[in-house]
């Protein structure tokens, strides 16, 4: 099963959902969203999707090494906020698929794209909303060792995702383009090779800042190992982690900063411009995409008579 935020860079995970997710990386967060939210945008059957308060708590412990007692708490947590999905958030969720369905199929400008981005990030704080305290509770029982454990598999993480920094110049530019190419078959199938070259000379005029995203991601890992290590209040760090989810870029570096939003712009350009070139055929198989979804949420949605 693949994230769902995609682990190529800011540029490529434009295309995360439909094209409208710009967030880097989260681990922790991000498993419990995915899970508990759009499991189906993860690939997950339906007879997957059962299994995912183990797949939480699992992916969990992987980053935590969960005592007995915290992993009880995660089973139990996890299983109520799965519950609570289903009757609260699906219904929510199948409407935003419809939406974004609805806008594929007129095709995309920039009061469409503007107007489903919201909606989309409405959803997730939402559900984040709903997350945090008891993420919050897990994260103040951590020890120090746990905490250390935690930064360890972060960073690792976070290098794993810009493993290919230090390449050759030319094989870089390569990488990052198969990256983005790739993001975009994922919705729309195969492309023609015209398509091809036309999205890699777009994507040429996006600046290569993949490390600053990088350093600035390490940077925010050894933060958030500050704070659990210097507080076990859970509602410190509640807040703490819903300050930077809501207020992301007051905690950019001044340069990051000056580069954000024109980089946020260009990718929302270069997404609505395939939207203008792509086929019917490749369309539909989009929509084809948010039908699946739709219907899954639908069928987990339901209850036994």
């Amino acid at each position: 099963m693949n994230n769902v935020s995609l682990n190529v860079g800011p540029s490529a995970r434009a295309f995360s959902c439909y094209g409208l997710s710009y967030h880097w990386r989260r681990p922790i967060v991000q498993w419990i969203v995915v899970f508990t939210i759009i499991a189906q945008l993860s690939g997950c059957s339906k007879i997957a999707y059962h299994f995912a308060d183990w797949i939480i708590v699992k992916q969990l412990d992987s980053y935590l090494d969960l005592t007995q007692e915290q992993k009880q708490f995660a089973e139990d947590r996890t299983h109520y906020h799965l519950a609570r999905t289903e009757d609260d958030e699906f219904p929510l969720y199948i409407n935003l698929f419809k939406d974004f369905k609805t806008g594929l199929t007129g095709g995309l400008n920039q009061e469409t794209f503007d107007r489903i981005n919201s909606h989309y990030h409405q959803r997730v704080e939402y559900t984040l909303q709903n997350l945090l305290p008891d993420i919050g509770q897990l994260l103040s029982t951590l020890s120090d060792t746990q905490i250390k454990h935690l930064e360890k598999k972060l960073l690792k993480d976070n290098d794993e995702t810009y493993d290919y920094l230090d390449y050759p110049a030319e094989k870089r530019k390569k990488t990052r383009e198969k990256l983005f190419l790739d993001s975009v078959v994922n919705w729309y199938g195969n492309l023609t090779k015209e398509q091809k070259q036309q999205i890699i000379s777009w994507h040429e005029s996006i600046p290569d800042i993949d490390h600053i995203w990088h350093d600035y991601a390490a940077d925010q890992i050894h933060k958030l190992a500050a704070k659990l290590s210097s507080t076990h209040d859970p509602k410190v760090i509640t807040d703490y982690l819903n300050n930077f989810w809501l207020n992301t870029e007051s905690y950019f570096t001044p340069e990051l900063a000056a580069r954000y939003q024109q980089q946020l712009n260009d990718v929302k350009q270069i997404i609505l411009k395939i939207d203008g070139i792509i086929t019917q055929k490749q369309r539909q198989k989009a929509i084809d995409k948010f039908d699946g979804y739709i219907e899954l949420l639908q069928e987990l949605a339901e209850k036994p008579s």
